[in-house]
C-alpha cells in the first residue's frame, strides 16, 4: 500500500511568520519541518516500510499490506514534532495514492468555511483575528497554527501578494511540482515484452501496471500474476528488453 504524507497549509502558515517580522519563528518552522520528515522517514525504514521521495514537506512511501497500522501511524510521527497538521493520502498504486492527497485537499479548501468568499476579503478577515489573538496574549506560534487551520485560503491571497516571494517560498513550490513528475514519471520494475528470471523458471512479462505483474513462464508454461509490492529484484532478475 502506498502513502503520501503532506504539510497542511505549510505555505500560508510560512507566510504568516513573514508578515508579522516573526523571524526566530520563522527559522524554527522550516527546521521543525525538516525535523518531522527525518524522523518520519527514520520510522518508516525501521518498520518494514520503503521510502520512495522525501523532500520539502512531503514524504512518499510504502508499507507491505500486513504492515497498513504501521503506514497510517506517520500521522502521529509527523504531528509530534511538526508546527502544523498534514494530509495523509493512501492507494494501492502510486498513481491511486496521489490522486487521493490531491483530492483531500481539494475537499478541505471547498469546506471551508469562508470557501465563498474572495480570496481578498478571507485573508482580511484572517489578518484581523490574528491581530486580535495577540492583543488577547495568544503565544504567536499558537495564533499562526490556528490562523493557518481556520482560513485555508490560497496563495494567491492578499498576504502572499504584499510579501515578496521567498527562496523557502520557492523551494516548497518547486518540491510539490517534484513530487507530481515523480508520480507522473514512477516506473515499473518490469515492461511488457521482457524476460525475467526467478529461481527456478525463466519467463516473459505479458502484462504490466502500477498495482501487478503478469508474467507467463516458460519451463512451468503457466500464468502469474504479481503483486507490484512483492515484485523485488531480490526474488526476480529483469533482462533488458532488446529492441
Amino acid at each position: 500500500m502506498y502513502f503520501i504524507l503532506k504539510g497542511k497549509n505549510t505555505l500560508l502558515t510560512y507566510k504568516y511568520s513573514v508578515a508579522h517580522g516573526d523571524a526566530t519563528y520563522t527559522k524554527k518552522f522550516i527546521k521543525s519541518i525538516r525535523h518531522a520528515l527525518k524522523n518520519v522517514k527514520e520510522y518508516i525504514l525501521h518498520s518494514g516500510g520503503r521510502v520512495l521521495f522525501c523532500e520539502g514537506d512531503q514524504i512518499l512511501y510504502f508499507f507491505p499490506q500486513n504492515k497498513i497500522a504501521e503506514g497510517k501511524n506517520v500521522i502521529h510521527i509527523f504531528n509530534k514534532y511538526a508546527p502544523i497538521d498534514c494530509y495523509l493520502g493512501i492507494g494501492h498504486s502510486v498513481h491511486s495514492c496521489y490522486s487521493n492527497i490531491i483530492q483531500k485537499e481539494n475537499s478541505d479548501t471547498r469546506s471551508a468555511e469562508y470557501a465563498d468568499r474572495s480570496c481578498q476579503e478571507t485573508s482580511q478577515i484572517a489578518k484581523d483575528h490574528y491581530e486580535k489573538m495577540i492583543i488577547m496574549g495568544v503565544d504567536k506560534k499558537i495564533a499562526l497554527q490556528k490562523i493557518a487551520t481556520m482560513y485555508p485560503v490560497h496563495e494567491s491571497t492578499d498576504i502572499s501578494q504584499t510579501i515578496p516571494s521567498t527562496p523557502i517560498e520557492q523551494y516548497f513550490h518547486e518540491k510539490r511540482i517534484a513530487l507530481k513528475t515523480f508520480v507522473q514519471h514512477y516506473d515499473l520494475p518490469a515492461k511488457i515484452g521482457q524476460k525475467i528470471c526467478s529461481n527456478n523458471d525463466i519467463g516473459i512479462v505479458k502484462y504490466a501496471n502500477h498495482q501487478f505483474i503478469s508474467v507467463y513462464w516458460l519451463k512451468t508454461q503457466t500464468h502469474e500474476r504479481i503483486p507490484l509490492h512483492k515484485f523485488t529484484y531480490d526474488t526476480y532478475k529483469v533482462f533488458p528488453k532488446i529492441r
